[in-house]
């Protein structure tokens, strides 16, 4: 059984020593090094770096840390920095980092603790967000849930690949998992434009896609990459021959999903690539990367090609005895109760005049005194 605790302490050490009795634990060791990085401009990225590196070394299974950047305990990032771009380079961490992401309800929505920092602040309704679908994170994480399972699809071992850091100075910093190469930047949005080369490790010539962007760009002789960074926005690429139906790619067979095109609100086909604007949609596009109108050369029946049973859109669930299970046009995954086939109804018990049960009361037995002599 999978369990998540949470130590809340620093020290990659003590918190990675508390896996010899739970199965995973919140990554606190880099939580505290992420929020400081991105909450200035001024923030060190080469303590996130560091962190980084030091978690990987003491936990024994980084795969399965909580990775988080909001909690019930702590404040909300928006309170400590409104900037949406840095709280889009801390969500983007967060999504592609070691472990299991965890995302804390509302975060999606720019939820800032107003009036407060932390508890009860930070534990505001949802409804008051009037679950916004087209909030501005709340696209950038359906497409970063695409972006995650497109490459679990193409590399089963992504989950348990560590990441690893190929790029920091003051302002960047480029973390590479598996294929999926994340470069982030504390310059927040109103940051100057640049290009940074980055060392991807990709192949000479090899041609990357942008997953936020849809853009794309083709490595060197000596395989880095020139990424253009403006914004202080995040970018996420990963090879263009593998990206199955993001980006409105062509599958290639390997994905169990009909339609993986970034959320766009305005229309479900996917921005024109020369546009630095991420995609997003006001359809019900799932984060998941399923669809309900199947992309061209699809079935109607999204399969995956390990099995014959239908990858469930928002609209399915399964058929067998089995708790039914539905994935909401979010990617959120819900259990229902069992299929029980129809059962006759019960005939009703005539009604019986109370009686009382209760027994009389005994009298009790005294038994005689004895004294000592």
């Amino acid at each position: 059984m999978y369990m998540v605790g949470e130590i809340f302490q620093q020290g990659a050490s003590l918190v990675c020593d508390y896996q010899n009795y739970l199965t995973g634990v919140f990554n606190y060791p880099v939580y505290f090094p992420l929020i400081n990085a991105f909450k200035s401009t001024s923030g060190s990225i080469s303590n996130l770096a560091k962190s980084i590196g030091d978690t990987r070394n003491a936990c024994h299974d980084i795969s399965l840390l909580g990775s988080f950047s909001e909690n019930h305990d702590n404040a909300r990032f928006p309170s400590q920095n409104e900037d949406i771009a840095q709280a889009s380079n801390v969500i983007t961490y967060t999504m592609v980092a070691d472990g299991i992401p965890i995302l804390y309800y509302g975060q999606e929505q720019h939820y800032d603790a107003r009036g407060g920092a932390n508890d009860p602040y930070n534990r505001e309704a949802l409804w008051f967000s009037g679950y916004n679908t087209d909030a501005e994170l709340y696209k950038l994480v359906a497409n970063l849930n695409k972006a995650r399972k497109n490459a679990i699809r193409n590399d089963p071992s992504f989950l348990t690949t560590p990441a690893n850091v190929i790029y920091t100075d003051t302002t960047t910093i480029a973390v590479k998992k598996g294929k999926l190469l994340t470069v982030l930047s504390n310059k927040g949005s109103s940051g100057d434009s640049y290009t940074q080369s980055i060392g991807s490790s990709y192949s000479s010539g090899s041609s990357v896609t942008e997953l936020l962007s849809c853009t794309t760009l083709t490595s060197d002789g000596d395989g880095k990459i020139n990424v253009p960074m403006s914004g202080g926005m995040p970018r996420v690429y990963y090879p263009t021959a593998d990206i199955g139906t993001l980006c409105g790619g062509a599958s290639s067979g390997s994905t169990g999903s009909s339609s993986d095109a970034p959320v766009d609100s305005s229309s479900d086909a996917p921005v024109d690539s020369s546009s630095d604007a991420p995609v997003d949609s006001s359809s019900d596009a799932p984060a998941d990367g399923s669809s309900d109108t199947p992309s061209e050369g699809s079935s109607d029946t999204p399969t995956d090609s390990s099995s014959d049973t239908p990858v469930l859109d928002g609209s399915e669930s399964s058929s067998n005895s089995t708790a039914p299970v539905t994935v909401s046009s979010d990617g959120i995954v819900s259990f229902g109760r069992p299929n029980r086939p129809n059962r006759p109804s019960r005939p009703s018990r005539p009604s019986r005049p109370y009686r009382n049960r209760a027994k009389p009361a005994r009298a009790r037995r005294m038994k005689p005194a004895r004294w000592a002599a």
